[in-house]
């Protein structure tokens, strides 16, 4: 018999705890099952408004009672239909005729009604619990227990409005404020982020700037590292056609947190009436058609994920030292992701981390030409050219320099079949050979060979040996030729030629 993995197992212990926990509730709420089921039935199947009406009517314990053995109230299901009129109005009824200590009941999990209600997103639920009883808001926490509250399980289950409508709440109430314990929004901005919530998680770390820190963000190495992640999340790595990146470069951009507009950079708008008709008529094409509303959104999420990394790393006096326990890992990660934005505030904000490498001795450059990461290419050799020539720069673990890492295959989903693969390839490797022939000399590195099993698969290798005459002749593509051409030389190739592995 196969050994149970560590989800069976977690799966095993989760229901030995719950079997447990609804004994104990039971016996404690002394729950009568039978009782409220027709009722549970009714909530749960989406009868019409008045058969539940009517349920309850027969049932008057059943507002404030325990429906369950997990410990649900009615507003515990409830709250977890589709918003309607019908169940607003039911909600609103049942609200106003329970007590705070009701809607305060916490099921086996922990959670109250108002958090059910939060993480399914709906908004005027919260509300209603919120008018009857604030306090809803904090939750006592028990033996130090790491305890989610209902911005938390919005921000969660990516409830934007919801989110929004929470933390105005909040703001609003200084006992309800989360600055008394940093840890709750250190977990907030984490959460937002995840979420792709940028722009509340930005309007968060404006209103909380010490969150930016190191030293008071317990979270920090998380959520940068998360950041350097989600490729998606800027400029980068978002493909658009031609029409689209035309859209994307002069669509102006409102940023909500401080009332302005982001005007585009290329396009030069004169007095302050031609401003703000630009501005109208971009509001009225993202109003009027909703692909231009979604690139739109698209920049202004851009644009708060680049102001997220710019404030979380640009107000701290890095040290090597600290440098390399917190940024190392991140911008590795960004430039083989090719998220030149990222590696450019990172090198702006400590020029030196250039001299980081990850474990196989590969620095930023090395991955960006491994990884065919043009921007970061152009990026980190106009920031560190003076380094290019330094052997242990461009070197990494296995004495593989910059042309052996341009040589290797490296399967991308970008260009459509073989040959133009190779073509790609070959217009890189020349690339990265012309701005590094000294490196190339200095290495003796002949040009790359071309080799395929089959004239469908097709991988440029480097052959790297001490003599010219190791190296067959008819095996050498001449690099000066059109690319079209070296390409129909597949059929010369054999597999039998040495080759690097592939990444």
């Amino acid at each position: 018999m196969g050994r149970a993995s560590s989800s069976d197992q977690g799966r095993g212990d989760l229901e030995a705890m719950l079997k447990v926990l609804t004994s104990e509730r039971m016996e404690k709420s002394k729950v009568d099952i039978g009782h409220y089921r027709p009722l549970m039935r009714a909530i749960l199947e989406k009868k019409d408004l008045k058969s539940r009406e009517d349920l309850l009517k027969k049932n008057p314990t059943a507002a404030t009672a325990e429906l369950d053995e997990f410990g649900n109230t009615i507003f515990h299901l409830i709250v977890q239909e589709s918003v309607n009129k019908e169940t607003i109005m039911l909600l609103e009824q049942l609200v106003s005729e329970a007590s705070q200590e009701t809607l305060e009941i916490q099921n086996v999990s922990g959670l109250t009604a108002l958090d059910i209600a939060a993480s399914a997103g709906n908004t005027k639920a919260v509300q209603l619990f919120l008018n009857k009883n604030k306090s809803l808001l904090a939750k006592e926490i028990v033996e130090e227990t790491e305890i989610l509250l209902p911005v938390h399980h919005a921000a969660l289950w990516c409830r934007k409005e919801t989110v929004e409508y929470l933390l105005s709440v909040m703001s609003t109430d200084d006992d309800q404020d989360l600055s008394g314990n940093p840890a709750d929004y250190a977990l907030l901005l984490k959460m937002l982020i995840e979420s792709n919530l940028h722009g509340i998680a930005l309007g968060l770390l404006k209103k909380y700037p010490e969150l930016a820190y190191p030293d008071q963000n317990y979270l920090w190495n998380v959520i940068v590292n998360t950041l350097a992640g989600k490729y998606l999340a800027f400029a980068s790595g978002k493909k658009l056609g031609f029409w689209q990146r035309l859209i994307y470069r002069y669509i102006p951009v409102k940023d909500r947190l401080q009332d302005n507009h982001v005007a585009p950079q290329p396009l030069q708008v004169g007095s302050a009436l031609d401003r703000k008709l630009y501005i109208v008529m971009g509001n009225a094409l993202c109003y009027l058609v909703p692909s231009i509303k979604h690139i739109h959104d698209q920049k202004l999420m851009h644009a708060h994920a680049l102001a997220i990394v710019r404030d979380m790393i640009s107000k701290v006096n890095w040290t090597y030292k600290e440098a390399v326990e917190r940024l190392k890992e991140p911008v590795l990660t960004a430039a083989r992701l090719g998220i030149h934005e990222f590696v450019d505030e990172v090198l702006k904000a400590y020029p030196n981390s250039v001299l980081f490498y990850d474990k196989n001795g590969r620095n930023i450059f090395l991955l960006a030409v491994l990884h065919r990461k043009e921007e970061v290419f152009r990026l980190i050799h106009d920031q560190v050219a003076s380094l290019r020539d330094y052997n242990n720069y461009v070197r990494d673990n296995k004495e593989h320099n910059i042309l052996h890492l341009a040589g290797k295959l490296v399967p991308s989903g970008q260009v459509p079949g073989a040959a133009l693969q190779m073509q790609r390839e070959l217009q890189w490797f020349k690339s990265v050979k012309s701005n590094f022939s000294t490196q190339a000399n200095s290495c003796s590195v002949h040009k790359p060979i071309i080799q395929t099993n089959s004239c469908s698969k097709s991988a440029i290798v480097d052959q790297v040996t001490n003599s010219t005459d190791q190296t067959p002749n008819n095996f050498m593509c001449n690099f000066d030729e059109p690319a079209d051409q070296a390409s129909s030389n597949l059929r010369f190739c054999s597999s039998n030629s040495p080759q690097l592995d592939q990444v």
